[in-house]
């Protein structure tokens, strides 16, 4: 049998909520209404904020309409996971501003991207896109597939570094490793240790420049339905033509910030910024983080201070 709980009950729970008393606003949507509770106050991106980036004179790079424009120098952003690469890629408007012209869910799975019938590695789409957008700089995620990551960037040296989320609290929230001196014992390790094409990219402090760029409207997306492409509804599981920014919005839209303490010390009170995730891991939102790492040194501009 269930157990339904009154309307009035329900009302009373919320005014409580609201005026601070019983449960929390959190708790109350968790447990009463069985949702997420979304704090406005803690997500740094709305869907208001999306749309003033959304310039309508812009064009992706494979808009009918634009006759394929050839971009050069792009900078390029990729996140993996096992069987997907999700990839960023911006160009300079003439306000030197940068402009996303494309975005691209690469799966095994998606039979487009297969050859004589058969899945191959999702990383053989990126030396594509590497010619394509004569990309000067792509920043990829290392992991899972470090091997494939590893040879990609050896196949484009100096121009495609892999990297790795720190945690660290250091003074740089993004460190170039071809930038610093290698060290004895680093020289003599393996070749694995010894590439020196990787950036290591303070997670929370990346993601959060990238949300308040885009907040503050320091970049530019052209109509977000003006460019289809085939990937994987994530409701039916099916492969379908979609509208491939509005996946990017949501992932952007699913950032949450969260203060936790900075160690398990009860003695301690010092705490630190996160980002939780309201729902699946939004790949697109470290895409375009990576993307705008990349776009910034390729300016020579270090905005990350």
């Amino acid at each position: 049998n269930q157990k339904y709980t009154p309307i009035s009950e329900i009302w009373k729970d919320y005014k409580d909520a609201r005026n601070g008393v019983g449960k929390s606003m959190e708790e109350f949507y968790n447990a009463t209404l069985g949702r997420p509770y979304i704090d406005t106050e803690a997500q740094p991106i709305s869907m208001d904020i999306i749309e003033n980036c959304v310039n309508p004179h812009a064009k992706w790079a494979y808009d009918p309409a634009a006759s394929r424009v050839k971009y050069k120098n792009c900078a390029m952003g990729v996140d993996q996971r096992g069987g997907q690469n999700h990839v960023v890629i911006m160009a300079r408007n003439a306000d030197n501003k940068p402009t996303i012209v494309h975005l691209e869910e690469i799966d095994d799975k998606n039979h487009k991207y297969w050859e004589n019938g058969r899945p191959v590695t999702p990383f053989k789409r990126l030396y594509d896109l590497m010619r394509e957008f004569d990309v000067g700089l792509c920043v990829c995620d290392a992991m899972p597939n470090i091997n494939e990551s590893q040879e990609f960037a050896r196949a484009f040296p100096g121009r495609v570094f892999i990297s790795f989320y720190q945690e660290s609290t250091g003074p740089d929230i993004v460190q170039w490793m071809d930038r610093l001196k290698m060290k004895e014992n680093v020289k003599r390790g393996s070749k694995e240790i010894k590439l020196k094409w990787q950036v290591k990219l303070r997670r929370y402090d990346v993601i959060d420049q990238a949300l308040t760029i885009w907040a503050r409207r320091g970049i530019e997306i052209p109509h977000p339905d003006a460019l289809t492409s085939l990937f994987m509804n994530e409701d039916t599981g099916l492969f379908e033509y979609q509208p491939i920014a509005r996946k990017l919005f949501r992932h952007m839209l699913s950032m949450v910030r969260e203060e936790e303490p900075m160690n398990k010390d009860i003695n301690d009170s010092r705490t630190k910024m996160r980002y939780v995730y309201l729902n699946k891991d939004p790949h697109f939102t470290h895409s375009l983080a990576m993307c705008l790492t990349a776009f910034y040194r390729l300016k020579r501009q270090a905005i990350f201070v």
